[in-house]
């Protein structure tokens, strides 16, 4: 249980500003807990798998997790003959309080049930300013699933272009959201739109055993697109029609600095000519439902008046005191201090919408003595990325001209982004600044090579820059010629195989594997002794031959593709092997591991394979349930060999 993080028995654990990548287990790829109290803010959760809960798997206790990405999970065997369905493909939480905040859920996928998050059990739990989009179910709630007895509030939530594929299954259900076995959901100030399944594309209702009660929402198809909506409780007055087309239903989406749910706002951008229907739509002050530094605006307004319906995007500062969010702290954030004066009810994960700047439940003098310290200072974090990236690298785009893209910036001061191109090769040609992160340079030579940078700035009064890109090259009426775009991600799923195994008494031989389109390079070192080492090469495997008998050496292995940028992984474990004294005869002939009833390529039972560096399984692993709770278990095909007995790991 939890790949990366295991917490149980009333154990009390925090997380913040963490990354949890390509960990996997049974239940709860990165974190399982049971009985404990979780809080996590500000992460990223990625690649990780499961059974259950590809993200997080939750039994009892509470946990609040707010302002976290959970993105690219798996609920999911990825094994034919394993029968086990997966579920929550970035969450499960079974019995458990659990708030969820200000988090993006997006290409998550369960095998069975709740693409994004599963709920279970009687629990009650909320999902406040979540979005949820492309996430992927096999059978139920692509986006959401709430069943069995679960207690459920959704609000100010997008969910949006989900699916529940019914991928082995007869059918499906609930594009957006499933609700059965006995579990209410309530629904308030959200979006629902776009989703897929056979049945009840945005919502289903198990109509015998489940109840969902939708108010002030925009439901795609309205009331009577809910499959088994007898068991639904429908708001006529204050829902919208969700009525495809028609611009007093539709959300009318657009794209911005940090995503492309925001809504369509003249008063935001001329160029945004429709109003959206969901502005203003919503059931309280936003302020007051805590939407403090929220907005649903591509020019990064904060909401304010009636709410918006549906997911806000949160704008941070790295400046204490700017309650705003304009990128400086002057007398408009003096104002906002002065309405939270003296407030003794001030909490996590809000501090009364962060004027509680100490965060020990009160707004005092402790307070204000920060604030002043920052009076009338401008904030100074450049846009990231930093340095500057291309979406789309320079690229011949004709005979006489060259298009690139720079990646979309974001900042935390709340300004809007401006890009400044400039060519650099073969002569000089500086752009002005522009809003637009879309470049294309005309006019050009045919067959010519030509370079270009670009860099961001935000607009606010210290206008902070990133530094330059890389240069970018590409040949006119050649197509690119540069690296493409970007690749910062390293290569995945580094291991020894083998781990270093003697092979006379001056050599001992190891290898690694790990995986990456551009491909993979290697580097060997012995831990403690400095110099001995492989250097980076191509093959994986090393074999040092010039070694002492009789001694113990102790190596590690990391890689790095071979992109422009060679991004390189973290250093492997450690693994120790002794070479033999000299004129003793070494045994370099591993088991033998007749395979069956699988082979773990083929799936062909009963094929016996010789592996030099590799075991195989009898019963492939499974979750259990036995007398103390759930467990792996699995059986290991019976190895042989010559020299006697044969041990596992």
């Amino acid at each position: 249980h939890g790949g990366g993080v295991c917490a149980e028995d009333t154990a009390v654990v925090t997380f913040t500003d963490c990354i949890f990548s390509e960990n996997q287990a049974s239940a709860g790829g990165a974190i399982h807990w049971g009985n404990a109290n979780l809080r996590i803010s500000d992460s990223d959760f990625t690649f990780n798998s499961a059974y259950h809960g590809g993200g997080l798997f939750g039994i009892d206790g509470l946990a609040t997790i707010i302002g976290c990405t959970f993105s690219n999970n798996e609920a999911d065997t990825n094994d034919p003959n394993v029968v086990i369905l997966g579920d929550g493909g970035a969450l499960h939480l079974w019995a458990t309080e659990a708030d969820i905040i200000d988090c993006d859920f997006s290409g998550n996928k369960a095998e069975a049930s709740g693409g994004g998050v599963y709920f279970g059990g009687e629990n009650v739990s909320s999902l406040k300013n979540c979005l949820f989009t492309n996430n992927t179910a096999g059978r139920d709630g692509g986006g959401v699933s709430a069943n069995i007895f679960s207690q459920l509030a959704i609000s100010n939530c997008t969910i949006a272009d989900n699916i529940a594929a019914g991928t082995e299954f007869p059918t499906a259900y609930g594009g957006g959201l499933y609700c059965s076995d006995g579990g209410n959901t309530d629904i308030i100030n959200s979006i629902l739109w776009g989703n897929s399944a056979n049945l009840g594309p945005q919502i289903a209702i198990d109509p015998c055993s489940a109840a969902v009660n939708v108010t002030y929402s925009d439901v795609m198809g309205g009331a009577v697109a809910v499959y088994g909506n007898s068991a639904l409780v429908w708001d006529d007055v204050n829902n919208l029609t969700g009525t495809v087309s028609d611009p007093d239903s539709e959300p009318s989406f657009v794209s911005g600095d940090m995503g492309i749910y925001y809504l369509s706002q003249p008063a935001a951008d001329p160029n945004q000519t429709t109003l959206s229907p969901c502005v203003d739509a919503g059931s309280d002050d936003a302020n007051f439902l805590d939407m403090y530094r929220h907005t649903t605006r591509t020019d990064l307004v904060i909401d304010t008046g009636s709410v918006d319906l549906g997911y806000h995007y949160v704008l941070t500062t790295d400046l204490a005191g700017d309650f705003n969010f304009d990128g400086v702290v002057d007398e408009l954030d003096w104002a906002i201090l002065q309405d939270y004066w003296l407030n003794t009810g001030c909490a996590f994960p809000y501090w009364c919408n962060g004027t509680d700047l100490n965060q020990d439940g009160m707004v005092n003098n402790a307070d204000y003595a920060i604030f002043a310290d920052n009076y009338k200072e401008t904030e100074t974090e450049a846009p990231t990325p930093n340095p500057m990236t291309w979406e789309i690298a320079p690229t011949s785009v004709g005979e006489n001209s060259i298009g690139m893209i720079a990646t979309t910036a974001t900042d935390n001061s709340g300004t809007s982004i401006e890009y400044k191109f400039e060519r650099v090769y073969p002569d000089y040609y500086p752009r002005i600044w522009d809003p637009c992160s879309t470049y294309t340079d005309t006019g050009l030579a045919t067959g010519v090579k030509y370079g270009y940078k670009v860099k961001a700035r935000d607009t606010s009064v210290n206008q902070n820059e990133t530094d330059w890109s890389f240069i970018g090259y590409a040949i006119t009426g050649e197509g690119g010629v540069g690296p493409g775009p970007e690749d910062h991600t390293p290569p995945t799923g580094l291991r020894w195989e083998p781990e270093p195994y003697a092979t006379s008494p001056n050599s001992i031989a190891m290898g690694a594997y790990h995986e990456d389109p551009s491909g993979v390079q290697y580097y060997f070192e012995e831990y403690y002794f400095s110099g001995l080492n492989s250097g980076w090469q191509d093959s994986p495997t090393w074999e040092p031959i010039w070694l002492t008998p009789n001694m113990m050496y102790t190596f590690r292995v990391k890689a790095r593709d071979k992109s422009l940028w060679h991004n390189e992984t973290a250093w492997s474990i450690t693994a120790s092997e002794t070479t033999p004294e000299e004129g003793v005869v070494e045994d370099t002939e591993a088991p033998v591991t007749p395979i069956g009833p699988y082979h773990p390529y083929t799936g062909a039972p009963d094929y016996p394979v010789y592996y030099p560096y590799k075991s195989a399984f009898a019963v492939l692993p499974q979750q259990q349930l036995l007398s103390d709770g759930y467990h792996h278990v699995m059986t290991a095909a019976t190895a042989t060999d010559a020299t006697g007995p044969v041990l596992y790991k």
